[in-house]
């Protein structure tokens, strides 16, 4: 009897163990109430100024020069002189001559049309002493009022045909004394101004037929320089804005920006700009890789702010009551370390200067330090 009793009272605990143990897996205590809500997020701020901010853009480009000249033979004949500067590369210096064509042959025209000149005006003489006789036999022998061919005969009687003739060789003749002296001219051709040879096609001895090309010149005095820029930076350049063309030992040339096509360039969805640079010295090359910096218009009332702080699309600031909330930003200009976005502050906030991890509008501050 007391064993079966021993037996139940032990059943009786290891159930009522066992129900304890439900309950207690069912109902886990509540932890109480902490102040996560109220938890202060460390942060460090920067107290950014409102400011002025004038953006600048480097482009990149190569010496071209929009000046050439092709020169091609405007007369035939052996070319007897060629400059000894005439080679590739090399420079022709303002006056100088270039090529000179055997012009023997031009020379002789040149008499003959100026012989037939002075033929022709000795035959406007002739007959302008003729045009006096004329005149005394029409008023000696009048043709009658009512003759048919009245204006036919009083035009043969006062020899007008022949004076039309006379002075109609006048003309002719003049012409052609001025074709012949520009053609002995074309003989020989001077250069106008500084070039550098890039081509070479005729050599002395050469004997050259009218429209043969010679060779290719370029001026150097002023040279270009073409880029590719974005269409948003292109859109804020103006006609006749100077620039600095950088070479790669940081020397610079003055340029000023001469065209702003409204086509894009050939091989890219980019804008072509060109520059027309200063070439003075003589010193730049064709074909030059050079860097152009572009300035941009100043943006007045922007903050400068490290390119860590914006969180996608915002940035989280501080309150004059240290509270955490967050602003969209209207990004302006940005580098490889900052980026310079539209004044959002209003009086007692600073910016958070790096982006927090669990950061929410509303959230206390602990502000660690700070950049004045």
């Amino acid at each position: 009897m007391q064993v079966n009793k021993v037996k139940i009272i032990t059943v009786l605990i290891t159930f009522s163990v066992a129900i304890c143990a439900l309950i207690i897996l069912a109902t886990p205590p509540k932890l109480p109430l902490s102040s996560s809500n109220n938890k202060a997020l460390v942060v460090n701020i920067l107290k950014a100024k409102p400011q002025e901010f004038t953006p600048s853009y480097q482009a990149y480009g190569r010496i071209e020069t929009p000046n050439i000249l092709t020169l091609f033979a405007q007369v035939e004949g052996e070319i007897l002189f060629l400059n000894n500067n005439f080679e590739v590369g090399s420079r022709v210096n303002r006056s100088e001559t270039i090529y000179h064509i055997d012009d023997e042959d031009y020379k002789n025209q040149l008499q003959a049309r100026l012989g037939e000149l002075k033929v022709a005006e000795a035959n406007l003489k002739l007959e302008l002493g003729e045009q006096r006789f004329s005149k005394s036999e029409y008023k000696r022998v009048r043709p009658k009022k009512d003759s048919p061919n009245l204006k036919l005969q009083e035009s043969l009687m006062l020899r007008k045909p022949q004076l039309e003739i006379a002075k109609a060789n006048i003309l002719i003749a003049t012409s052609n004394l001025e074709l012949a002296k520009k053609n002995l001219e074309r003989c020989k051709f001077q250069s106008k101004e500084n070039y550098v040879v890039l081509e070479k096609s005729a050599y002395q001895g050469d004997f050259v037929k009218k429209g043969d090309k010679i060779g290719t010149f370029a001026q150097l005095f002023e040279l270009r320089v073409s880029l590719s820029i974005p269409h948003d930076v292109a859109s804020v350049l103006s006609i006749g804005q100077r620039v600095k063309v950088y070479r790669d030992d940081n020397t610079f040339f003055n340029a000023h920006i001469s065209q702003i096509p409204p086509t894009q360039a050939l091989t890219s969805q980019l804008q072509s700009v060109y520059l027309t640079v200063d070439n003075d010295s003589g010193t730049l090359i064709i074909n030059e890789f050079v860097a152009a910096e572009l300035t941009l218009p100043t943006f007045k009332n922007v903050l400068k702010v490290p390119l860590s702080s914006i969180d996608g699309d915002k940035i989280w600031l501080v309150d004059k009551n240290n509270q955490l909330f967050s602003k969209r930003v209207n990004v302006i200009w940005k580098n490889k370390e900052s980026i310079i976005i539209k004044n959002i502050l209003e009086e007692g906030m600073s910016i958070v200067k790096n982006k927090v991890s669990g950061a929410k509008n509303g959230l206390k501050a602990d502000i660690s330090n700070g950049e004045l």
